[in-house]
């Protein structure tokens, strides 16, 4: 006999245990967190495609993939269930017993519909996947075949290209929008740094080779979980997951020398490196309390006042007071796309 608890007068189910093994049950109240969870998805998918990030909203889609597979095995387990046995159910205090068939036939409403929309779900994701490839193949075509030198400003496939190939490596681009601007800018300088090549931002024979060669950076780090690494030497940030590089930000960290603060003080623009956690962070913009109108974007500070943020400018040599910049949407991305929460290691080494 299987126990069954209710709420309400209304079945609801948590746990069945078989012989087989253990499978989770949904309950109603689950099911609908489920379905806002899906909900929210959707959005997400939706608003991402919107923005020109049709990976992003496949992968939001696919998210959903574990909510929908406790769904089912729900399913299964009900199936499992002996079906010449009564289920024991306690309700307001009271006892009955209900049929099996009786348990599937509330089962089965309960999640059919979420399982009917997480299918929608998938079927668009499937066209939106396709509807990628196709437009990133169409634009790494016309990257191939044009000859022209790429540069800040300029528009066309071509650039539509250079941008689907550098997403391809991992290097930062928010937006695949087939324009030269400034986040472009600041991926193909990660990458001609990466390369060792001369860091103008621009997109020449030499950093067509460095694209087309695949050239990446290699995690130094064996961390399981997230963690960030600053190349002080080559000048970039990685996004770092149980030691795969995920993603590849240009930076400007400090330059060296010293500089008069704010309050009078002489010190030292020097990044040092070391193994850090974050310690703190602000989801804001602040101003630096030694460096008179430095505007610090989302900080996360990381070794005492020494923190990652966004900044009006990242150039491609050490420029900063001690603080790592990065572009203001690469700030965005760590703080809103990847999970880098107070106590995530950050190891800057050169």
């Amino acid at each position: 006999m299987h126990h069954i608890s209710t709420h309400g007068g209304r079945i609801g189910f948590s746990v069945l245990f078989t012989r087989s093994g253990l499978y989770p049950v949904t309950s109603k109240g689950k099911l609908r967190m489920y379905r806002t969870s899906l909900q929210k998805h959707q959005a997400s998918a939706t608003t991402a495609e919107r923005r020109g990030s049709h990976r992003l909203a496949a992968q939001s889609v696919a998210a959903l993939s574990l909510s929908a597979a406790l769904v089912l095995a729900g399913s299964t387990a009900a199936n499992a269930a002996d079906e010449t046995s009564d289920t024991a159910v306690t309700t307001g205090g009271r006892h009955a017993t209900v049929h099996p068939a009786e348990v599937k036939a509330t089962m089965m409403a309960s999640y059919h519909g979420i399982t009917s929309e997480f299918d929608a779900a998938l079927k668009h994701a499937a066209k939106v996947r396709a509807a990628e490839e196709k437009r990133a193949a169409k634009a790494e075509r016309a990257f191939d075949a044009s000859d022209r030198t790429l540069s800040a400003g300029m528009n066309g496939d071509d650039v539509l290209g250079l941008q689907y190939y550098l997403d391809s490596l991992n290097y930062f681009v928010p937006a695949k929008n087939g324009t030269f601007d400034s986040n472009t800018v600041q991926a193909v300088m990660a990458l001609q740094k990466v390369a060792g090549i001369d860091r103008n931002g621009g997109v020449g024979k030499d950093t067509r080779k460095a694209l087309k060669a695949g050239t990446v950076p290699t995690a130094t780090t064996t961390l399981k979980g997230n963690a960030i690494e600053v190349d002080l030497a080559n000048q970039i940030l990685m996004a770092v997951d149980n030691g795969i590089v995920v993603k590849i930000f240009n930076i400007s960290s400090g330059f060296g020398g010293t500089f008069a603060g704010s309050d009078g003080n002489t010190y030292h623009a020097v990044t040092n490196p070391g193994d850090f956690v974050i310690t703190s962070q602000l989801n804001a913009s602040h101003e630096s309390t030694i460096s008179s109108g430095g505007i610090m974007y989302r900080p996360k500070y990381f070794n005492g006042a020494i923190a990652i943020h966004g900044y009006t400018s990242v150039p491609a040599h050490a420029a900063s007071h001690g603080c790592v910049r990065i572009s203001y949407s690469g700030m965005d991305w760590l703080w809103d796309h990847w999970d880098a929460p107070i106590g995530t290691p950050v190891i800057a080494y050169n």
